[in-house]
């Protein structure tokens, strides 16, 4: 949240793209929405509606506040659990900010059980039109859970930050569902190839089906000033 302050966008090209994306009446999935950055983003800019998916207590609090603070209310929906490939439980740091997780085997202290559930349950009625991933090295065990929402073409795109073990078994499940890594210029609204990010902040993944219609929303969206600055 501080980055936004000193940066407008404190990431800056994928925060963009989702502003620019998204429209009134599109869902946007916020799966590890921390304190709701993009959350906002989606609904207080763009219009969409949200579903913002954080487990911590002490976080969903400042999720709460934000979405309020924003007069956010109406647009957003807050799921408090964990998303992986089964429901149930799962083990998950408290005390690690912005990075909490899935817990570790050998990590004991500062940790709690929260609700876990998968992708496709969650969405199994309402498809997102674009995702947003942050789960600190869990991606493989929320993608073993999202084959049904992955497979369905109202999921333009996906932004994950690959980081957790079997990275190479992520980026192939990706592919296999049609979805290919691009990079996105928020000034000339341009697409270009890219290679994944992996371990080093996000990637964006676009459904190459889709690439044309997301495209043309990128073009006709509305300016927005950020800093001073007309993207």
């Amino acid at each position: 949240m501080t980055g936004n302050i000193y940066y407008g966008l404190h990431e800056f090209e994928d925060m963009a793209f989702v502003a620019h994306a998204l429209r009134p009446g599109d869902l946007f999935a916020d799966i590890g929405a921390n304190a709701g950055s993009y959350t906002v983003i989606a609904a207080g800019v763009s219009g969409a509606r949200v579903i913002a998916i954080e487990p911590v207590p002490k976080t969903i609090e400042r999720l709460r506040a934000n979405i309020s603070l924003n007069s956010l209310d109406d647009h957003v929906r807050v799921e408090v659990c964990a998303l992986t490939d089964k429901a149930g439980t799962v083990r998950f740091t408290t005390d690690q900010d912005t990075v909490n997780h899935v817990a570790s085997a050998t990590e004991t202290a500062h940790t709690i059980d929260v609700p876990a559930r998968t992708a496709d349950a969650l969405f199994v009625k309402d498809v997102p039109r674009i995702v947003k991933i942050d789960v600190e090295g869990h991606e493989f065990d929320l993608l073993r859970g999202a084959s049904h929402m992955l497979s369905e073409p109202g999921v333009w795109a996906m932004i994950i930050e690959v980081s957790g073990v079997k990275t190479e078994t992520v980026l192939a499940t990706l592919s296999r569902h049609g979805f290919e890594p691009r990079k996105y210029d928020p000034f000339s609204r341009s697409l270009a190839p890219a290679s994944p990010s992996v371990g080093a902040g996000n990637t964006l993944f676009l459904r190459i089906a889709s690439e044309d219609d997301i495209a043309s929303r990128l073009i006709s969206a509305e300016p927005l000033v950020v800093h001073g600055a007309q993207i």
